[in-house]
């Protein structure tokens, strides 16, 4: 099924690129994903290239066909802001000058988030979610799915798209964006749910709907059986302090409001993040969004 998805940086986007790799060209996933090659340097076919269609006309008819889904992937603001710290910053293995001319290559993270403060433009890792995705040029989404919540709607999401097959095998190895789980090499599913295992996925018939009201159902009734088992409240209480908090919370403000989350007050980090966990899929049908985004 056609789709239209935004995946901005540092919200799982390589990760699920390697996932419509597979989907797009099977060869390239066997000889490069699997083999630890980066997804955003894997080269398609020119005439297989459809993740990033260069024609104008193919995506401005996208964009109009109410029949095609959109979805846009988001991420809560504070996790993603020390994400990109960490890739983009902290870890040396690339330059920093490719991402935060000035910044420095010893820079702390509270030095990091007063740099979102002063300086623009800032690389894409470091925008803001709603200056991504065409959003201030008035572009909608039928779904704004947080990467926090994908126990709640990741097999609706794999049904609507009609990728059941090329989630289910192929994704037992090892890499850089596929680490080992315990020491051990991931199961064989692109993802299994907390709580699941490879074998209880997708355990029931196709749905022969995949309407956008039919997945969107299917998404609550899933958010009833999720099972929340891990968090990440240690990181963020190891690298935040009240004044980052405050600089992250204002320079996101747009993101809070937009897609939902709850401010961060710097305290308890585990309840911070089982709170996000627990949230609603944000759909395109709240009135409110345009005016968060459009004020931005």
């Amino acid at each position: 099924m056609s789709a239209i998805l935004c995946l901005p940086e540092k919200v799982a986007s390589t990760t699920w690129k390697s996932l419509f790799i597979k989907t797009l060209e099977y060869n390239l996933f066997e000889t490069q994903i699997r083999k630890g090659v980066d997804p955003h340097f894997v080269r398609f076919n020119e005439t297989k290239n459809v993740l990033n269609p260069r024609s104008a006309r193919i995506i401005a008819n996208a964009i109009l066909d109410p029949n095609i889904p959109r979805i846009m992937f988001t991420r809560d603001p504070y996790s993603r802001a020390l994400s990109g710290y960490a890739d983009k910053v902290a870890d040396t293995t690339e330059s920093p000058f490719d991402f935060h001319p000035g910044l420095g290559k010893s820079a702390s993270f509270f030095e990091f988030t007063q740099y979102l403060f002063d300086h623009s433009p800032l690389n894409e890792h470091f925008q803001r979610l709603t200056d991504r995705c065409m959003l201030p040029m008035g572009m909608r989404y039928d779904y704004y799915l947080k990467i926090e919540t994908m126990p709640q709607w990741y097999e609706p999401l794999i049904d609507m798209l009609d990728l059941r097959d090329e989630a289910s095998w192929g994704w037992d190895y090892t890499s850089y964006w596929r680490p080992a789980i315990n020491g051990e090499t991931p199961d064989k599913c692109f993802y299994t749910p907390p709580g699941k295992t490879c074998k209880d996925m997708f355990n029931y018939p196709a749905p022969e709907s995949k309407a956008i009201h039919t997945v969107q159902r299917r998404m609550n009734e899933q958010k009833e059986k999720v099972i929340h088992v891990k968090n990440s409240g240690t990181k963020l209480k190891q690298y935040y302090n009240e004044t980052s908090v405050k600089r992250i919370t204002t320079y996101a403000k747009c993101d809070l409001l937009a897609f939902g989350y709850p401010e961060w007050d710097g305290t308890n980090a585990e309840s911070y993040i089982r709170s996000v966990h627990k949230l609603p899929v944000t759909t395109n049908t709240d009135q409110k969004f345009g005016c968060y985004v459009d004020n931005c």
